[in-house]
């Protein structure tokens, strides 16, 4: 599986020295011709892009995205109108890449103040406390004459993903790159609710350099990709996974060393938390759920993916197949025999921290770990579905090199059905910020029985 693309500082180092396609204006048979080669190519690889969207309906909306193209455009301003008609398709590894170095490359001005979405989606709200007069929860109504409901509205149509709390989520990480796509004033003139009144203020706007300083300040204390501690208080052990990478060799030493330790100090419960986790390799996650089960189990069951020229390209096992849609059956003889040797480590509780960040190979993980019984889900419907798109073929426009992907597998978790199209449920369902506390109140609880 592919894992999920979230902004980072990596996004914003993308302010590359060159400009050269950042002020560069297409014409407009230059820009309908990549219109044109994207669709042909998501249409040839993808294994079903018309689950979401009719195929009327889809070609409709790129016709008058084609009608809407004047003389000529920047390709940033071609991402807005050809976005929208990617991001229908409801795929979240279908997609088209935010040319966000495009702004950056001009030093953009920024909001000084971190937002998130209103549960209703008709307005944002203050999420820090960094901005004098705007206190943390402060409802904003409106920024520079926009009502929020339609920048809600306009910066969830650029975001490909099956469900919109996934959408919201990923504006919202953060909000202030996302709102520059649509304004780059040096002064944010806000309308915002204060002790039941609506007011005015006017935010001085900070300069992306000014705003990467403070990322690039922020990234020295980033998340590993793994981390394990122990609760002594709890005899419980808390193992943080952020990134199923088949590529890191530390991780095989690493987890082995863990379950070593937790042997070694009867340590009686496991918490794994996957809430930054945006998946990777599903091999990853067989190699720790092999540790953890007590039954065999698998994590993916059946499927359908199509073979295409493009498909063959980045998939071996496709090539000297006839071109077509295939479907693969589940089956008893895919499960995965459990480690005898190590599944019996942990004599206590095991629980599985989840977030809307929880995606691709992460989500099935949660689902295989739920449906196998191996423990308890703690915190939010995962991002990723159990029924969900993946492995995702990367392609670049020919005149504006944007980047796009298609996704050419259609995976079905084992044991679901057309049924669940929906995110991992959990058993406990709070808050991400709260998963944690409420998994420790889980475990004392029980201690106290």
């Amino acid at each position: 599986m592919i894992m999920k693309k979230i902004f980072n500082l990596s996004l914003l180092l993308m302010a590359v020295p060159t400009a050269l396609f950042s002020q560069k204006y297409f014409p407009k048979t230059e820009l309908i011709a990549d219109m044109d080669t994207l669709y042909k190519n998501i249409r040839e690889t993808h294994v079903d892009m018309f689950t979401v969207i009719s195929r009327p309906e889809f070609e409709k909306r790129l016709d008058e995205a084609k009608a809407s193209i004047p003389d000529s455009m920047t390709r940033l301003d071609f991402f807005k109108v050809i976005a929208p008609v990617v991001t229908a398709i409801g795929d979240g590894h279908t997609d088209i890449t935010v040319p966000f170095r495009d702004i950056n490359n001009r030093n953009p001005y920024w909001l000084p103040v971190s937002l998130k979405v209103g549960e209703t989606l008709e307005s944002l709200v203050v999420s820090n406390d960094n901005y004098e007069g705007l206190p943390k929860g402060t409802e904003i109504l409106s920024i520079n004459g926009r009502p929020a409901a339609e920048i809600i509205k306009t910066l969830l149509s650029y975001v490909s993903g099956e469900s919109v709390k996934y959408r919201v989520n990923s504006i919202e990480n953060p909000f202030e790159p996302w709102f520059s796509l649509l304004e780059n004033t040096d002064t944010f003139t806000i309308e915002y609710k204060s002790g039941g009144n609506v007011r005015k203020m006017d935010l001085k706007a900070i300069r992306f350099n000014d705003a990467l300083a403070k990322y690039e300040k922020k990234s020295g204390d980033s998340k590993p990709p793994f981390a394990y501690t122990v609760i002594d208080s709890l005899n419980t052990a808390l193992f943080r996974y952020n990134h199923f990478d088949i590529n890191n060799k530390e991780f095989p030493r690493f987890f082995d060393s863990m379950l070593m330790d937790i042997k070694n100090r009867n340590i009686e419960n496991l918490i794994i938390d996957l809430r930054s986790n945006g998946g990777g390799d599903s091999r990853m996650g067989n190699a720790i759920l092999r540790c953890i089960s007590k039954v065999p189990f698998a994590q993916i069951g059946g499927g359908r993916y199509r073979v295409s020229e493009q498909s063959k390209k980045a998939d071996k096992s496709m090539r000297g197949m006839e071109n077509g849609v295939y479907e693969e059956k589940e089956s008893p003889n895919k499960l995965i025999q459990p480690n005898r040797n190590t599944n019996q480590i942990i004599k206590g509780d095991i629980y599985l921290l989840t977030s809307l960040n929880t995606f691709s190979s992460a989500s099935k993980f949660a689902w295989a770990f739920q449906h196998f019984d191996m423990g308890t889900v703690v915190g939010e419907e995962t991002g990723g579905y159990v029924v969900a798109f993946g492995n995702a073929i990367n392609f670049k426009l020919p005149n504006t090199q944007l980047s796009y992907r298609s996704s050419y597998k259609e995976f079905f978790n084992y044991g679901a059905t057309e049924a669940d199209r929906h995110g991992v449920i959990p058993d406990y369902e709070v808050t991400s910020e709260q998963a944690l506390d409420k998994a420790l109140e889980l475990i004392a609880h029980k201690r106290q029985e």
